[in-house]
């Protein structure tokens, strides 16, 4: 009897450590738990802000909608890129991008964007609008230098203003060589949206270059197939379907004729590609405009149809299909 009491106390005493030790692990795995939630929260709480700061936006609403997409399909499809943070974690810069569907004639629309926590609410500021610029002007230059700060407002493109024919820049490919201009002046987004910004381009060696000087960032957040460079007299280029791109420090300087990458058909942020070819386009900061009498190379484009219109060069008229030399 005593023997049997003896071991069933030590049996109670042993179940009850048992016991107080899962519930100790227990504790320790919910602080553990509840520090990932609360890190994944912050995370949530940028990326949230920029989500909603994107869907505002008037280009964004109206893709989205020429996509077929519901309010909760343009959340799902937008991608968040943070690409630079403070060491306080009260500043970030990234790109953002909403997603287009994966069928060809559809491309993403992307923005760079500066966002500040204060009060315990994120700030956010997409390319183009007065909360970038103020928000760019305060960053700290852990976040963005004051080069790119310039670059990026504006302020040059302004005092230079954009009412000339000529852009500046050239053709995306090594000078000396022919490429086939596979699709005239189209839109960007569906290939029929205005303005028609965008030309398809292929050619020997595939090899796509920088229209010009400035500096570069990846668009999608894999750093695989969207590059846009923003160049110093206040133009920006895209290019998209890349493969083996340059994946440098987003804000890298770059010369023109850099080279960024090969012709080929990733989609990164959506749409579809047949036949390696290099989706290049025309923009204003982070806004798209038409190539209609713009000069790239020499060469000054007349848009018609969408992918249809022609390049002139002298009395030379090139249409889709054609070559252009550079």
């Amino acid at each position: 009897m005593n023997n049997t009491r003896a071991f069933g106390g030590y049996r109670f005493w042993g179940l009850r450590l048992l016991v107080l030790s899962a519930l100790g692990m227990l504790g320790l795995l919910g602080l553990a738990a509840s520090g990932v939630t609360a890190q994944t929260a912050g995370q949530s709480d940028l990326e949230t802000a920029v989500v909603e700061e994107v869907l505002g936006q008037k280009t964004a609403r109206s893709a989205a909608e020429s996509f077929g997409f519901s309010s909760a399909e343009r959340r799902e499809k937008t991608q968040t890129n943070v690409q630079r943070t403070s060491e306080d974690g009260n500043w970030a810069f990234g790109t953002a991008i909403v997603e287009a569907p994966k069928k060809e004639g559809a491309y993403p629309q992307g923005w760079l964007f500066v966002a500040e926590k204060t009060s315990g609410a994120w700030r956010v500021g997409l390319q183009g609008s007065d909360a970038f610029s103020d928000l760019t002007q305060d960053a700290p230059a852990q976040v963005m230098e004051e080069s790119e700060k310039e670059l990026l407002t504006g302020s040059a493109a302004e005092s230079r203003g954009f009412q000339a024919t000529s852009t500046r820049l050239r053709l995306p490919w090594k000078r000396g060589l022919a490429w086939k201009m596979s699709g005239g002046p189209h839109g960007w987004a569906t290939g029929y949206d205005r303005p028609y910004s965008a030309l398809d381009l292929n050619g020997r060696g595939g090899k796509v270059r920088s229209a010009g000087a400035g500096r570069v960032y990846k668009m999608c957040g894999s750093a695989d197939g969207w590059l846009r460079v923003y160049h110093y007299n206040g133009y920006s280029t895209d290019y998209y379907h890349l493969r083996h791109n340059i994946k440098p420090r987003d804000g890298r300087r770059i010369k023109a004729g850099t080279y960024l990458g090969l012709t080929g058909q990733t989609t990164c942020g959506g749409g579809a590609a047949y036949g390696n070819h290099v989706h290049f386009a025309l923009l204003r900061g982070s806004r798209h405009v038409a190539l209609d009498n713009k000069t790239l190379s020499g060469w000054t484009f007349q848009q018609g149809k969408a992918y249809y219109g022609h390049a002139k060069r002298n009395t030379i008229r090139r249409y889709a299909g054609d070559l252009l030399r550079h």
